[in-house]
């Protein structure tokens, strides 16, 4: 199920971002852009996100993995979904 929160950014400005729920709780979902090659190539606003996650879903966690280390993100779940297992790991 998703819901969609109604969110105002630093200018004021809303805007609508989904948000699944899980037992009446609205969780946020935040989808952060990673660097391709160049690890120091990612917004603080971007590390901000990930040091602030519950649970980090990446397409490739060993790769996430060494971004988390490389600017010190502490450990926290990780779950890898890609297209091979979009299908089953959706579910969770």
């Amino acid at each position: 199920m998703q819901a969609f929160l109604t969110m105002r950014d630093g200018a004021g400005n809303e805007r609508e971002e989904i948000s699944p729920v899980r037992g009446g709780v609205n969780l946020p979902l935040y989808i952060v852009a990673t660097p391709i090659g160049n690890m120091e190539d990612i917004t603080l606003r971007a590390l901000k996100t990930l040091r602030e996650a519950d649970v980090i879903i990446a397409e490739d966690t060993r790769t996430y993995r060494k971004l988390a280390a490389r600017h010190s993100i502490p450990a926290k779940p990780v779950y890898s979904m890609y297209k091979g297992n979009e299908s089953a790991r959706a579910d969770e």
